[in-house]
């Protein structure tokens, strides 16, 4: 029988509990009323502020800033909102085998030329393109699909997996399907004006950051930062067209989540099994239905979340 070595090393959680419970540990008063001295002083005013992610914790963020009356800017480099729970039966493809730093994080930043004047804009075709790369092999890499399977659901209570003032319907299982809470989240952005299909001047969709860095004034003085973006657009099944371009915030929100790098450790022989083997070494993150492991032995390498 054919052998399987599945890597379930990246045990990213993915359930959110977005509401108070009795469970959490209430303020004491003594904590409710702190001095200003105790809160971070930014070194210059805070009036306009990049999301950098648009899932669960990036709509939290915008909410609470533009409330606070901020002016906020989203970038997501997936073209829905949802992060983590936008299935797709599309998977990034086997990683490295030993990952690569967890430094590079999931993919290597794709900067303009150095000098070029922006917006710096690149066209690809298939048919001429020089690297190698098709539009569909650009597009997987851009986005980096989930590790989202086909049957999973959230091991979070329904009544504690939402936000305030969007309730779930009634009768909804105590279990959501991923499907149901990629609808909610979708939702959700669509109330405050923020979906995909909103064109909303406050998030851009296809558009990952590539580097933030310190801006400076005249004197030399810290005073907010640049961001270096990637929009990536489809022009035809065959065709697309890269644009960078900066921005300028006061502050920057990281709400890209943890874990979307896989973790393969170098144990000793993987190297020369993944060599005779290539294709019996799976990362959780490329799983997505169980009927590949059909009459097949499976050796499964780790003991978080994704194993049950």
């Amino acid at each position: 029988m054919a052998a399987w070595v599945v890597f379930l090393l990246c045990a990213a959680s993915l359930s959110l509990a977005l509401t108070q419970t009795f469970f959490q540990v209430p303020l004491q008063p003594e904590q409710m009323h702190r001095n200003d001295s105790d809160y971070h002083q930014f070194k210059w005013p805070i009036r306009k502020v990049a999301v950098i992610g648009a899932g669960v914790s990036g709509l939290i963020a915008y909410r609470e800033l533009v409330d606070a009356g901020l002016e906020v800017r989203i970038f997501e480099r997936d073209e829905v909102p949802g992060g983590v729970w936008h299935y797709s039966d599309e998977t990034q493809g086997q990683p490295p085998i030993p990952n690569v730093d967890p430094q590079v994080a999931d993919f290597v930043p794709s900067l303009p030329p150095p000098n070029a004047p922006l917006p710096h804009v690149v066209y690809h075709s298939d048919r001429d393109d020089k690297t190698g790369m098709t539009s569909a092999e650009r597009w997987r890499e851009h986005r980096a699909p989930h590790g989202v399977w086909a049957s999973l659901t959230s091991n979070v209570p329904a009544p504690l997996m939402k936000f305030n003032r969007h309730d779930w319907p009634p009768g909804s299982p105590w279990n959501i399907p991923h499907l149901s809470l990629q609808r909610y989240l979708r939702s959700v952005y669509s109330f405050y004006g923020i979906n995909a299909n909103d064109r909303s001047p406050h998030i851009s969709y296809n558009t990952r950051v590539e580097l933030v860095e310190k801006r400076h004034d005249s004197f030399g003085n810290e005073h907010g930062w640049k961001l270096t973006v990637k929009k990536l657009e489809r022009l035809g099944p065959s065709s697309c067209k890269e644009t960078w371009w900066t921005e300028d915030f006061d502050a920057v929100v990281v709400a890209t989540g943890t874990f979307n790098g896989p973790n393969i450790p170098n144990i000793p022989g993987l190297i020369e099994w993944h060599r005779r083997y290539p294709e019996s070494i799976l990362h959780s993150r490329e799983y997505r239905r169980p009927e590949m492991f059909a009459n097949h032995s499976v050796l499964i390498v780790g003991a978080g979340l994704l194993k049950e």
